[in-house]
């Protein structure tokens, strides 16, 4: 699960209960938007770009929003892959390097503004020979967490949205008068 926002809702006494839970989905749909749009910018440049979805769980005791892929690329990029062995069926094709990440950890988007002027001078893919082989040894990948740089961006305006969504609930509800 790439990235989540839940929270849990404790009505008081007096609080109309339907106008308090429209209030916080309507906050929960925002939050979900706005975390999508960040997770989207984590993969502008890419040529295939993974989906993302927004699931909003709307239950009578919590609101909670979950925003992410099952996309398997952005996956092992954000969490990280340990050094493998990679083997083929019945052989690997690929040119010879050198590679270059065009991310790197804790970089927030896809690629810096160096990056890409580097890339502007450079090809994306590596020119060589191609190489046939049955096995390689993978360095692995380091994490880039873009799901914890989002969380982190994101958790203050969050808590101001969910504050103001309770104030409006509150209001509707003649609460406090």
């Amino acid at each position: 699960m790439p990235a989540g926002v839940f929270f849990k809702v404790t009505l008081p006494p007096k609080l109309d209960e339907k106008a308090f839970m429209a209030e916080l989905s309507s906050a929960a749909h925002s939050l979900g938007e706005t975390i999508k749009k960040d997770f989207e910018a984590t993969t502008e440049n890419w040529a295939g770009r993974p989906l993302f979805t927004i699931e909003v769980i709307d239950t009578p005791i919590q609101i909670g929003v979950w925003v992410g892929t099952d996309d398997k690329v952005y996956t092992i990029l954000n969490n990280g892959a340990r050094e493998h062995d990679i083997t083929g069926k019945p052989y690997l094709y690929f040119e010879s390097g050198p590679y270059h990440a065009k991310t790197s950890p804790r970089g927030g988007t896809s690629q810096s503004r160096m990056a890409k002027a580097l890339s502007r001078l450079e090809p994306t893919r590596a020119p060589g020979d191609l190489i046939r082989t049955t096995s390689v040894h993978h360095p692995g990948v380091q994490a880039r967490k873009w799901d914890e740089q989002i969380v982190e961006k994101r958790r203050i305006w969050a808590q101001r949205l969910l504050s103001l969504s309770l104030a409006r609930a509150c209001q509707k509800s003649k609460y406090g008068g």
